[in-house]
Parts: structure tokens; C-alpha cells; sequence
């Protein structure tokens, strides 16, 4: 018996991190959906990434716009041809600007935020107040170490991370909307669960996956373990081992719902803020 595996929604793909999630998922034959604003330079990523021409025709849907365009992201969610995701992964994030070098600025300061805002947005204008949480998304974000309550960097970047204060303001907006919406009523939630991923610093190279240290928070606000006082610090952990993570969540996707027993790989992270590092 064949099993049709869920659709994905990518929101970034071009970068890095959810570029090395969405090239397994496809060859894997997961649906994937991906908002971009140059199809072809997608598209020229995944093939440099050896995924086969004819995956991508079959499993690789492109929506050209950005994350401020509302009807890209409904098409990106709600795609005609498809089941809705079962999971939303967003690597969105700013760029630095150093045309002044006196003044540096950050373009795009406020992306994640907007971009989970628009996506709860037509989530919540598109999904029946009576659809069960097992048919709503998994909305996985990529956060970053450094704007947790506790330090959670070692000292010697403290300056560095001082450098980062506006997309940093951003991504804790952007937590705290979707702590917002899992904080309403089950029955009122656009989301059937969430994982906010907080990596280390990103770095470009090869994996180092036997070298990644993974750390389950416990909500919002939470960057230790299990009641553990001390905080998760690490220096750094490369995209591709940062993306390699997010497809575990994906393979999620394919064990029970909601059951009180953990079996699928990726499930036990749901639900919560996820440090990771080398």
C-alpha cells in the first residue's frame, strides 16, 4: 500500500539552514511547497545538490513573491493541488547592510516577525474554527541563541552578539507571536504545534552532524533542561547540521499524533524551544 507522505511549506528556502531541510525532504518524496522570490536560483541550489530533475518535478512546488505578499503565502499554504502542510518551516531572516560602515543597518529588520505574523494571518483566515489540532501545522521557525533570559553564549561573543541587537529584537517578536497563538484556546489555534529552533552562531561547511548537542527547552522563555540551572552555551553549528535537524522534525510528521507515547524520530521536540550547537 502506498502512503502519500505530507506536504511541506518552506518559507525561505533559498538560505542555508531550511535549504538543507527542504533537499532530503524532496528525496525523501515529501510534497514541498516553497515561497521564494527567484524560483531559479532554488532551483539551481537543489540541483547543485545532486536532487534529480525528475524529484524536482514531482514533489517541488514553486511560488514566486515574498513574505509580505498575502495571495503568495495562501497559495504556499493552501495549495490547489495539494493537502495543506502538515508543517510550515520558516528560515527567514534580515541581511546586513555595511554601505555605510559608520552606520551599518540591517535590511529586512523585521522579516520574522512579519512573516509568522502574515502566515497566522491567512492560516486563520483560511482554516475552520472546527478542524481537529491533528490536521492543523507544525510551525517550525528558526530563532537564535542570545535573546533567552539566561546567557546562553559564551562571553567572548558577547560583543558580537551586541552587534546583532536588531535582528535579534526581531526574532523575540517572533517567538513571542507564536507563544501567543498556542497560548489560545485549542480550539481558537491556527497551529497544531510548534518547535522554535535556536541555534548557535551559523556557519557555513560540511556537516559535523556526530558533534551537534541538542537541547530541549521547556516554553516560552525556557532555555534549560528539565529544570537544570545552567544554561545551554555553544559557539557554533553549521547550517547544514542546523537543516539536518529540522528534517528529523519532518520525519516527525510521520508517526502518530499527539500520542502520550514518543516513537517517531523528531516528535519529542514539538512543543518546544530547541537549542542546538557543535
Amino acid at each position: 500500500m502506498t502512503t502519500t507522505k505530507p506536504t511541506l511549506s518552506f518559507f525561505g528556502a533559498t538560505g542555508g539552514c531550511t535549504l538543507a531541510c527542504l533537499a532530503p525532504a524532496l528525496e525523501a518524496g515529501y510534497n514541498c511547497v516553497a515561497l521564494v522570490r527567484n524560483p531559479q536560483k532554488l532551483t539551481s541550489a537543489l540541483k547543485a545538490r545532486n536532487i534529480a530533475a525528475s524529484t524536482l518535478s514531482t514533489h517541488l512546488t514553486l511560488i514566486e513573491g515574498s513574505t509580505s505578499d498575502l495571495p503568495a503565502i495562501k497559495a504556499t499554504l493552501f495549495p490547489t493541488h495539494l493537502a495543506p502542510p502538515s508543517m510550515i518551516l520558516s528560515g527567514v531572516g534580515g541581511r546586513p547592510d555595511f554601505s555605510n560602515p559608520l552606520k551599518p543597518k540591517f535590511i529586512g529588520a523585521t522579516v520574522c516577525q512579519d512573516t509568522v505574523r502574515n502566515i497566522l494571518r491567512v492560516l486563520r483566515e483560511n482554516t475552520k474554527p472546527e478542524t481537529p489540532r491533528e490536521f492543523k501545522p507544525v510551525l517550525v521557525c528558526i530563532s537564535t541563541t542570545g535573546i533567552a533570559a539566561e546567557r546562553d553564549i559564551p562571553l567572548a561573543m558577547v560583543p558580537l552578539y551586541m552587534a546583532l541587537k536588531t535582528p535579534h529584537a526581531d526574532k523575540r517578536v517572533m517567538e513571542g507571536l507564536v507563544f501567543e497563538e498556542m497560548g489560545r484556546a485549542e480550539g481558537e489555534r491556527v497551529l497544531g504545534d510548534y518547535v522554535l529552533i535556536r541555534p548557535s552562531y551559523l556557519t557555513d561547511g560540511e556537516s559535523r552532524r556526530d558533534k551537534v548537542r541538542v537541547l530541549k527547552g521547556q516554553g516560552e522563555g525556557q532555555n534549560t533542561a528539565l529544570g537544570m540551572a545552567c544554561p545551554f552555551v555553544g559557539y557554533t553549528i553549521c547550517r547544514e547540521d542546523v537543516g539536518g535537524f529540522m528534517f528529523g522534525l519532518v520525519e516527525g510528521l510521520d508517526g502518530e499524533w499527539y500520542g502520550d507515547n514518543v516513537e517517531a524520530k523528531g516528535r519529542e521536540y514539538f512543543g518546544s524551544v530547541v537549542s542546538i550547537s557543535h
